[in-house]
């Protein structure tokens, strides 16, 4: 308010800054915000399978309202397992997962490296030391992953078109621990590697 703003102006505390910025870090209104700010940049409008917004928007509120560690979070919506609506971390994979894991691994580069790497898929990064073989060996990991129906489907699909057929109501993101990607260039499957 007006107030609060000219009592902060006018407060001789030194430290008025730090007390500030803790009570806008406890206020229940910042997670909410910060949960909504995540959503859209880690699914945006993705309709991707049964991606469940409201499920990872939960998730992500939970995580910023107890001051979960930033590095926990992230963990927890990469090596995410479960179903979408149950375990909100699932929805960041579901939404980004496909075939190749290409798209995830692009994504999360962005997101949590700070990275653009997606043109590290077809060749070595012009301005990064980021190369081919790296780009290929992180989405070996995401290769490990995998949908499984949910028998909580009961048999109903959701979804489906020419291009892309039905996909089971609830899925399941399953760690297989298996997972091959082949490199683009050499044609060779390529192993996770950090």
């Amino acid at each position: 308010t007006e107030q609060e703003t000219a009592q902060f102006v006018q407060s001789a505390d030194t430290l008025k800054r730090q007390k500030l910025v803790s009570s806008l870090a406890a206020d229940p209104a910042t997670a909410e915000n910060l949960a909504e700010t995540w959503t859209h940049l880690l699914i945006g409008r993705s309709n991707a399978r049964k991606v469940d917004q409201d499920s990872l928007w939960s998730f992500l509120r939970e995580q910023f309202g107890d001051n979960r560690p930033w590095m926990e979070t992230v963990g927890r919506l990469i090596s995410a397992e479960g179903r979408s609506d149950r375990q909100g971390e699932t929805n960041f994979l579901l939404a980004h997962l496909n075939d190749q894991a290409t798209p995830a691994t692009a994504v999360t580069a962005r997101l949590f490296l700070g990275r653009q790497v997606h043109c590290t898929q077809c060749h070595d990064h012009p301005f990064e030391k980021w190369t081919q073989d790296q780009y290929y060996q992180t989405a070996a990991f995401f290769a490990q992953l995998g949908l499984d129906n949910d028998p909580a489907s009961q048999g109903r699909t959701i979804g489906g078109s020419a291009v892309e057929g039905a996909k089971p109501l609830f899925e399941v993101v399953k760690d297989r621990s298996t997972g091959e990607v082949t490199h683009e260039r050499t044609g060779q499957v390529t192993p996770p590697k950090f």
